[in-house]
């Protein structure tokens, strides 16, 4: 379990976890957490579980049909402005992938597209004007999965996919791969 309490204009908040492998390999990658808000806004990120996503694509019904896992991932996001000078700021969560492509061993790739994530519960309420996106492919911009949210705590369920829908896995070549996500959370503006 990871907690950070700041107060600060920027944090860089390091996870190390597994993203996915194939073949009962393990693939190692980082997500790293980047917070941009202004001083009078008190934030903390906190993972409660699913820090680790492994996927294991190892039988032709898992090249064909992909894999899921459904809300693997469990953040718990404090944003609340500083009750002696409140700002009213709305705050959003985005992700990107670091890479351009998701890189497996012997110079080989796959598109980053072949990964999905999707906020899938919240638990607390974001507000009526509140955005949450549907799945999102990964790419080397900034997605976002929420946005205009009003502030308070949230536990947020995230699922992740790969293989699934036009971009299925079969005919790629197995090995063991690995990407680095980056998730952002701001000041909406």
């Amino acid at each position: 379990m990871i907690t950070v309490f700041y107060n600060y204009k920027m944090l860089l908040l390091i996870i190390i976890i597994n993203l996915f492998s194939y073949n009962n390999n393990y693939a190692q990658s980082v997500i790293t957490c980047y917070i941009d808000f202004d001083n009078q806004t008190d934030c903390a990120v906190r993972v409660l579980g699913g820090g680790s996503v492994d996927f294991r694509i190892n039988s032709l019904g898992k090249y064909n049909d992909g894999v899921i896992y459904d809300s693997w991932t469990k953040l718990v996001i404090h944003f609340e402005d500083d009750p002696e000078e409140p700002t009213g700021n709305k705050w959003k969560l985005e992700f990107r992938a670091i890479s351009d492509s998701i890189y497996g061993g012997g110079g080989r790739s796959l598109d980053l597209d072949f990964i999905t994530l999707e906020v899938v519960q919240i638990v607390g309420d974001l507000g009526a004007a509140a955005i949450v996106e549907h799945e999102q492919a990964l790419e080397d911009n900034y997605v976002a999965l929420i946005s205009n949210a009003d502030q308070g705590i949230f536990d947020l369920y995230i699922t992740y996919k790969i293989g699934k829908g036009s971009k299925i896995l079969l005919g790629e070549y197995p090995g063991y791969y690995v990407t680095d996500i980056q998730f952002k959370l701001s000041v909406e503006e």
